[in-house]
């Protein structure tokens, strides 16, 4: 094999090393965007069950950045503003997450609630 022929070689191996390692960043990329939205829900929830609203609000928001198709994410910001008193908009918030995700039980649960004050559903569903 002669130099050229090796330094073909070598270019090859590096492109498919540095290809690897993009998708290797990409993976761990991905897994630390799941991490911080699962946690985003988590401490928005207990924000939800303190009543602290501006703050779960901001992160699922952020979180909402990351993921901008997330049914859990549509359904906290529905309680959110149905807490507020903001029937209407949590609706749109509860429909959202149904359109990303048809068979999200939180979200249909609170939107009947919400249509049917008198259907015996009292509580809010935070997924």
């Amino acid at each position: 094999m002669n130099f050229n022929m090796s330094i073909i070689i070598s270019k090859c191996l590096i492109d498919d090393l540095i290809e690897q390692i993009e998708f290797i960043m990409k993976k761990v990329e991905g897994l630390k965007e799941s991490t911080y939205i699962k946690e985003s829900l988590k401490k928005a929830r207990k924000y939800i069950c303190s009543r602290e609203y501006d703050k779960a609000e901001l992160l699922l928001k952020n979180a909402l950045i990351i993921n901008s198709s997330s049914a859990e994410i549509e359904n906290l910001l529905g309680v959110i503003e149905e807490k507020r008193g903001n029937v209407l908009l949590a609706q749109r918030y509860y429909r959202a997450a149904l359109a990303f995700e048809p068979c999200y039980l939180p979200a249909d649960n609170n939107l009947k609630r919400t249509v049917f004050y008198n259907s015996g559903i009292s509580k809010f569903d935070l997924g």
